[in-house]
């Protein structure tokens, strides 16, 4: 059907053992650091004014769920499989999560890391896709936004607070 990759980033356990947020998420890769500077101040105590008004300072806690990744086999797109998927990795993995956040990226525009990806990606048929970026990221930013996603200011990732998760239908 497909892949995916999400991140649990226990932010409250980091402060408590005295831990850098910015070094726990750099520590990992270099895409988690960028999430490190939109979400949270560069103190690491809190998040950024923005964020909170993005989610009307609805926040129950302080950890962030990050769904890195979502990638479906062309047989399963357009049945709207893609939310129903993204909606059970947040009620899967998002438990103790104050945030979930993504960063719509379409992945026809991603470069090609090894041979073994190079297969998968011939898999996906990213080819089908639009070669207009900015087109297909706003798409992408719209499709997200049906399940409550809310753009992070004029940052590149989506949120959307836990606090306000609307109902599985």
């Amino acid at each position: 059907m497909g892949k995916f990759r999400v991140y649990y980033v226990d932010a409250e356990r980091a402060t408590n053992q005295n831990e850098s947020l910015y070094h726990v998420l750099d520590d990992h890769s270099a895409e988690l650091e960028e999430y490190y500077e939109a979400i949270f101040n560069s103190d690491g105590d809190f998040f950024t004014d923005r964020l909170l008004e993005t989610v009307n300072h609805e926040i129950n806690g302080f950890n962030v769920l990050i769904i890195d990744r979502l990638e479906l086999l062309p047989h399963y797109r357009k049945k709207r499989l893609g939310l129903i998927i993204l909606r059970h990795l947040i009620d899967r993995f998002s438990s103790g999560a104050a945030i979930v956040a993504i960063k719509p990226f379409p992945l026809q525009f991603e470069s090609v890391r090894s041979e073994n990806h190079k297969k998968w990606r011939n898999k996906l048929a990213l080819g089908e896709f639009s070669t207009e970026e900015d087109l297909s990221n706003e798409k992408l930013r719209r499709y997200y936004a049906q399940l409550g996603f809310n753009g992070l200011g004029s940052s590149p990732f989506m949120v959307m607070s836990t606090a306000t998760l609307p109902p599985d239908d």
